[in-house]
């Protein structure tokens, strides 16, 4: 989470973290390059932890939590 905050910091914020996810705040301009900093940095840390084992982000953006599930 650290990490994370560090790469978006000016782009976005992290607003909340429910179990394995992050809701962040960001303007429209900055959604794909958040997105992928979000996915590329989740993926690393977690290959850090466990290296070998498979691992996937799975992004979404939405005006809300509530549009993406």
């Amino acid at each position: 989470m650290v990490a994370l905050a560090d790469r978006l910091k000016g782009k976005a914020r992290i607003v909340n973290v429910v179990h394995d996810e992050f809701i962040l705040e960001t303007e429209d301009a900055n959604a794909e390059y958040v997105k992928k900093v979000v996915a590329e940095t989740m993926v690393e840390m977690t290959r850090e932890i466990y290296p070998g084992a498979p691992m996937a982000a799975e992004i979404g953006v939405g005006k809300s939590w509530a549009d993406k599930h």
